[in-house]
């Protein structure tokens, strides 16, 4: 018999082994044997899950449920049938992945392979059963000559962050406890004084009070410099239950489009751009529902057998950013602005010679007038209503830096930090810089070759992650990396090393080119947007679905854009590229509306650019021949557009096709115009040869 709980090893049958170099066995924990089968019941650490093994070696001196170490290996497939299998598994480190299969490995020439990654004592009889390998400094994300590429079976590591409490414990626990307390203290005080709550007895027969915790927070400025500790109490909303606790929850958050737009017309017409934020907003929404809520932990002296019925919402309620968003709304109309209908999440006021824009973004309020005198009396009107942070100009909304220079009429969008912050968290801060985001050559596919080492699986929640990080930055001021990103993320449920290699070059790319943001400059004096769309015929290797890029600009600097793969498979390239331009109509439309709406002056139709004669011409002439009669008439409702005059279709050659980087991957020349064209300014690449 084996002592119950104890470190299992249960051997990975060759058959369900993808290469020879793959790990021989899988870290468990013994359960006990199996009544029903010859074998032992144990249960797979890192595949969470219990299995019946055979082939198992014990160490019945180690009881702890965690891995070794933190080294990160491919996934394993195996057969259903197999009762070894296990989708995901974490295996011993046996070999170094550089060595032939025939080059065996003791645990003493491991440690002089390692050298001072070695961090394990002398072998004992409490630990003789297994390594105890220090990855933590082994993120080969690059060799030792600094070249990311050349390493890519490696295993990075993520760098390791300095996190926040997790807490009040940890919090009282750290060398800050004196500022989070102060945090503590000056959350707590907003709360007793909005009356956010009453202190009840037990709850009614049926109802159970919600739970809460402290969370705690470092706010950084635009330089990464540390400004203050924040606390919030929030409630945990996950046990609220529908149609008794709540009912709608949607709020609205201004886009990125018309916020992107705005500056841009702030910068042609000098406008004051100005950013306010509301202090404890949540708490300042109504609350229609009877909502029970427990003691906050340190703030027992309330009474033990006690609880709290909420009479505002606070942090955490699922309706909280729905009421809050209806009251800060609803203020916002008595003072006399309109609400947009194309974005909800903005406000205006044309009177006379007065013109003010207000973007709201949660509890962040971007204010824009012609007049410093209105923007000072538009925070004076909601100081009265409302507990807010003056920040004056802006400088940093939703981690973005906005920088601005009014002799030269420009201001730029940047994430100088945040782009930063994720080359040292996946640790390619040391990899050499590269003058494009993906490799013009290679084309992606999802299950790569059979015969390629790169094509085993890599681990998905690394990726997801990597991945994860690049649309959030795509999306808010690089669009030059919008298809690399595009293309990567179709591999989310199935990554693989060469994937992984991919993903490492848009971080190489974003190495040299950290200092690049949009400039919108107001001497072009060209407000109304311009059009450019493309797209790259049969693309995708998988499903030969072809790939939409659009890119619509202002005063120099992208304010919209788009990279996506097409619905529907395309017969030629002709019909690919009409299919574009009837997604860019339908952002030309959005943005009529949005001028309309805003009382923004233009006339005329908005112009798009195509580099495809044949697709034009079709949107200009509706004929039914045995090209387009298959055609869905969702895609000719651009016809209808150019027909009203309410756009208008332009050809332009390839060359200066600036939608062409949404596409494909291009070579530096091509890339680096195509970028400079959607104002991607400041390029400081310090670049090395592909």
């Amino acid at each position: 018999l084996k002592i119950f709980g104890c470190r299992a090893y249960s051997n990975i049958l060759k058959p369900h082994q993808n290469s020879k170099l793959d790990g021989r066995a899988v870290i468990c924990l013994y359960l006990g044997s199996d009544e029903n089968h010859k074998g032992y019941r144990l249960w797979d650490i890192a595949g969470k899950r219990v299995f019946i093994g055979r082939d198992v070696i014990f160490d019945e001196t180690n009881f702890s449920g965690k891995m070794d170490s933190q080294l990160i290996l491919p996934p394993k497939t195996h057969s259903k049938t197999e009762e070894n299998s296990s989708n995901t598994k974490q295996c011993l480190p046996e070999t170094d992945p550089n060595q032939s299969d025939s080059a065996q490995t003791t645990p003493r020439e491991l440690r002089s392979n390692l050298g001072p990654y070695w961090n394990a004592p002398e072998s004992s009889s409490r630990n003789r059963g297994s390594l105890n390998i220090n990855f933590a400094n082994l993120a080969l994300a690059h060799n030792e000559t600094g070249d990311a590429e050349k390493s890519v079976g490696a295993v990075t590591k993520l760098a390791p962050t300095a996190e926040d409490p997790k807490n009040i414990y940890q919090a009282r626990s750290s060398p800050d406890w004196p500022k989070w307390k102060e945090a503590i203290e000056n959350e707590y005080n907003s709360l007793i004084q909005n009356k956010t709550w009453t202190v009840v007895g037990s709850p009614p027969p049926g109802r159970k009070p919600i739970g809460c915790v402290w969370v705690f927070k470092k706010k950084f400025d635009e330089k990464g410099n540390l400004t203050r500790y924040k606390a919030r109490l929030c409630a945990q909303g996950f046990s609220q239950i529908h149609g008794v606790d709540f009912n709608e929850t949607f709020a609205p958050v201004v886009k990125f489009n018309s916020l992107c737009f705005l500056l841009s017309l702030a910068a042609s017409a000098d406008y004051e751009v100005h950013h306010i934020d509301f202090t404890t907003a949540f708490l300042n929404g109504d609350l229609s529902e009877d909502i029970y809520m427990k003691i906050p932990d340190g703030y027992s002296g309330e009474g033990e057998n006690n609880c709290l019925k909420l009479n505002k919402t606070i942090y955490g309620l699922k309706q909280s950013p729905r009421e809050w968003n209806n009251k800060i709304a609803k203020f916002l109309l008595s003072m006399g602005f309109k609400q947009c209908q194309s974005d909800t999440a903005i406000f205006h006021l044309n009177d006379s010679n007065k013109v003010a824009y207000l973007a709201l973004y949660v509890d962040d309020l971007v204010i824009i007038s012609n007049s410093l005198q209105s923007v000072a009396n538009i925070k004076k009107r909601i100081a009265r209503n409302f507990k807010i942070t003056d920040l004056g100009e802006i400088r940093y909304i939703v981690g973005m830096e906005v920088i601005r220079n009014r002799v030269e009429k420009t201001i730029t969008l940047t994430q100088r930090k945040y782009t930063s912050d994720i080359i040292k968290r996946f640790n390619m801060q040391d990899a050499l810089p590269i003058s494009t985001p993906e490799d013009p050559s290679i084309k992606l596919t999802k299950d790569g070759s059979n015969k390629d080492p790169e094509s085993q699986k890599f681990p998905q929640t690394q990726y997801l992650e990597a991945v994860g990080s690049l649309i959030y930055l795509m999306y808010m001021t690089r669009p030059d990396i919008a298809h690399a990103v595009g293309i990567l993320s179709r591999y989310m449920s199935c990554p693989t090393y060469e994937h992984w290699k991919a993903v490492k070059r848009v971080f190489r790319y974003l190495v040299g080119t950290v200092e690049v943001g949009i400039t919108y400059n107001g001497n072009l004096n060209d407000n109304l947007p311009i059009g450019y769309t493309d797209a790259d015929f049969a693309g995708d290797l998988d499903d030969r679905k072809s790939t939409t890029g659009f890119v619509f600009t202002s005063n120099g600097g992208a304010i919209a854009w788009l990279s996506k793969k097409q619905a529907t498979v395309s017969r030629s390239t002709m019909e690919a590229e009409y299919y574009s331009l009837g997604s860019a109509a339908t952002e030309a439309m959005w943005i009529r509306n949005f001028l309309k709406e805003t009382s923004i002056p233009f006339s005329g139709p908005i112009q798009i650019f195509g580099d495809n004669q044949g697709s034009i011409h079709i949107t200009e002439n509706p004929k039914h021949h045995n090209r387009t009669k298959h055609i869905d008439i969702q895609h000719h409702f651009i016809r209808n557009l150019v027909k009203l005059n309410l756009v208008k279709i332009d050809y332009i050659p390839t060359t200066n096709q600036i939608a062409d980087i949404l596409t494909k991957g291009l070579n530096r020349y091509a890339h680096n115009k195509c970028a400079m064209g959607m104002g991607l300014n400041h390029l400081k690449r310090k670049t090395h040869p592909d």
